[in-house]
């Protein structure tokens, strides 16, 4: 299946926001009540990547800077710093509310279409998948709790999934075995899918 997450993790709709290059921020921790960085090139940060929000609005979270509804906990607050000049807004956080609602609730809707087969492994591919830090996703409802400890990074998977296609009789067999049996699954036809995408927005309560 698909989800129409939109922009946000490519940077737009984000005021700070960017795609991973250098000077982008991939992922925030938090030591000694201070954010610490990692920035592409190690230089100063100049702006947010898609891997960089989810990590710093789970930091945002965890910290009590904004509650469970994604609100700012200061009210005199217009924006939240991440490192330097780069800060997150009020309606930043909204548009990351809607993208990982919609992701995570693609998620559900798949799990609940093959929750009788034991699901082994989900794979992120991509340069988002291999920077993504899996709790922080866990952590802001963007996947799943129950698929967090069956989750692989895969790196480039089209190319390495290309060249093992091109030079392997079995995988190329086992490949084409795996199409014929795949399915599409139309969200915006699925029954249930707006109740679990409102469901999906707000954050956990509790953020440990």
């Amino acid at each position: 299946t698909s989800t129409s997450a939109g922009p946000a993790f490519e940077g737009f709709g984000i005021e700070c926001g960017s795609g991973a290059v250098e000077g982008s921020i991939v992922k925030v921790d938090m030591e000694n009540e201070r954010m610490v960085c990692s920035v592409i090139g190690g230089g100063k940060a100049k702006s947010i990547a898609g891997t960089g929000l989810v990590s710093a609005v789970s930091q945002f979270l965890k910290n009590g800077l904004i509650d469970a509804t994604g609100a700012f906990t200061d009210e005199s607050s217009d924006r939240l710093v991440v490192s330097g000049s780069v800060y997150l807004t009020q309606n930043d956080i909204r548009n990351f509310q809607l993208a990982k609602a919609s992701v995570c609730s693609g998620l559900k809707i798949l799990c609940d279409k093959v929750a009788k087969v034991e699901i082994p492994e989900v794979y992120l591919a991509g340069g988002f998948g291999v920077s993504l830090d899996v709790g922080d996703s866990v952590s802001v409802g963007m996947i799943p709790e129950s698929l967090s400890h069956q989750v692989a990074s895969l790196g480039n998977g089209s190319l390495a999934g290309a060249t093992m296609f091109l030079v392997d009789d079995e995988l190329r067999k086992k490949a084409l075995e795996i199409a014929k049996q795949s399915q599409v699954l139309d969200l915006a036809q699925y029954d249930g899918f707006q109740e679990k995408f409102v469901s999906s927005i707000n954050f956990k309560k509790k953020v440990g």
